[in-house]
């Protein structure tokens, strides 16, 4: 099963009450990691996706890190996770 390393900053850090964590999940795209990740933690997927807008909120910001390639922002929930990357949440 792959492995993410999450970070938490900001108002993240205080709905989980962690400023990390490494997990292993099932999750294939970001909407399926935050849709997991609002199982526990409640309310994170609605602040990400905000349900009257059914888009990423540009309030928040996700950052994912992949081996060998700089960070960048991430502006579609669809986007393709890999074992090993690393996810900012913000």
């Amino acid at each position: 099963m792959p492995t993410f390393h999450l970070k938490y900053l900001a108002h993240i850090w205080v709905l989980t009450s962690k400023m990390d964590e490494v997990i292993e999940s099932k999750a294939k795209t970001i909407l399926d990691l935050i849709v997991e990740l609002d199982k526990a933690y409640p309310g994170l997927k609605d602040l990400f996706i905000p349900p009257d807008i059914g888009i990423l909120n540009v309030k928040t910001n996700i950052y994912l890190s992949r081996a060998r390639k700089p960070a960048r922002a991430i502006n579609d929930p669809n986007e393709k996770l890999m074992d090993g990357d690393i996810v900012v949440l913000y």
